[in-house]
């Protein structure tokens, strides 16, 4: 999951860059071509072209920020940073998908003739050429370096290229039929931008939020445990990305209650050491010591695992033990709303065997593992 760190940022400024300068450059081609042609489409265009050079600027700065080590304030690091940049950026193409929409409505009810020329059609071309290299070399580096801030701004370059192709195809037919249709056509590409930014827009809020690992992440992380054979089980797992590079965690592991603490220490140790080096989760271990030679608690685990598995099989428990006459386990329902039904069902398999124990479930949530 690491990679090199100064590279990855390498990488991000170097395309934020490229990103200010280009389209510093395409804006003021356009504006200065649309005074030349009295073209106020192509001069509007170069005004969305200023704002993807603040979008590219905002790239730099969240790349910037992400770099910035741990600090007292920020013990996980910045790189959520890149996260929030993102955000912003999509809430910038959402904004001026709005104000496509508004203003082509605008247009609809109040239809303006564009301006047709040869320069007019020559910058729209050459802005279309540079846009789709960008869209495809933002994608690139974004699927690269595993950025969602790279691959949002492939997408606003994405949009760029279907809004010029759109009002290039509107001064085309307005001069072969006389049709403008450039208002309509401004709706359909401010709706599309509109929703592509909300699907980023959630996207982003998911990292920023905390989303579950992939499922290839878990299965190494079930693979390592697995490999133990003093492993008895393991539950709450728990894995938090902060950014692409650091990810935290925690499992608990069961192992059998008569080891050494010197011995169950060394086993939790190489576990950890181990899934460091093969996940780069930073994952700490948690020791849940179980009886698993008492023959009445071997039989009521038995009882509970096959009671769960015939009569709810989305379900699973956990740390099952004795304390202060007390039957204690962990119940994972998974969605089931059966809490009560299994509770008394086990109380009553515990007065018919005649085992004096007071039933004590604790309601787990959902597991990773």
């Amino acid at each position: 999951m690491k990679k090199n760190t100064s590279t990855r940022y390498k990488v991000g400024y170097k395309a934020g860059a490229m990103g200010i300068i280009t389209n510093l450059l395409l804006s003021a081609g356009k504006i200065g071509a649309g005074y030349l042609s009295h073209s106020q489409a192509l001069i509007g265009d170069g005004i969305n072209s200023l704002s993807d050079a603040l979008s590219s600027f905002i790239t730099v700065l969240g790349f910037y920020m992400s770099s910035k080590p741990a600090d007292k304030e920020h013990p996980y690091g910045h790189q959520r940073s890149e996260y929030i940049a993102g955000f912003v950026m999509t809430l910038i193409m959402a904004y001026l998908g709005i104000e496509i929409v508004r203003s082509s409505f605008n247009r609809i009810v109040s239809p303006i003739s564009l301006s047709i020329s040869i320069l007019t059609i020559l910058v729209m071309i050459v802005s279309i050429i540079i846009k789709v290299i960008m869209v495809i070399y933002y994608r690139k580096k974004g699927n690269e370096i595993e950025s969602e801030v790279l691959i949002a701004a492939s997408q606003d370059s994405k949009n760029d290229v279907y809004m010029t192709s759109a009002l290039l195809l509107a001064i085309i037919i307005q001069f072969a039929t006389n049709l403008n249709i450039d208002g309509y056509i401004g709706v359909f590409i401010g709706i599309y931008i509109i929703y592509s930014s909300a699907q980023m827009i959630r996207d982003f809020i998911d990292e920023l939020m905390g989303t579950r690992p992939k499922e290839e992440l878990l299965e190494k992380i079930q693979e390592i445990l697995d490999e133990e054979p003093e492993i008895i089980g393991y539950h709450d797992c728990m894995v938090h990305f902060y950014g692409k590079e650091y990810a935290f965690g925690t499992v608990h592991i069961e192992l059998n209650q008569k080891m050494s603490l010197v011995e169950a220490h060394t086993i939790i140790d190489n576990i950890e050491r181990k899934l460091y080096e093969m996940t780069s989760i930073e994952m700490v271990a948690h020791l849940d010591p179980l009886d698993i030679d008492g023959k009445e608690l071997k039989e009521i685990y038995h009882f509970i695992k096959k009671f769960l598995k015939i009569n709810y099989p989305e379900t699973s428990f956990h740390d099952l033990r004795v304390i202060d006459n007390r039957l204690c386990f962990d119940l994972v329902l998974n969605g089931s709303k059966d809490y009560d039904k299994i509770e008394a069902y086990i109380n009553e398999y515990l007065v018919s065997n005649n085992i004096q124990l007071t039933l004590e479930i604790t309601k787990d949530n959902q597991q990773l593992i």
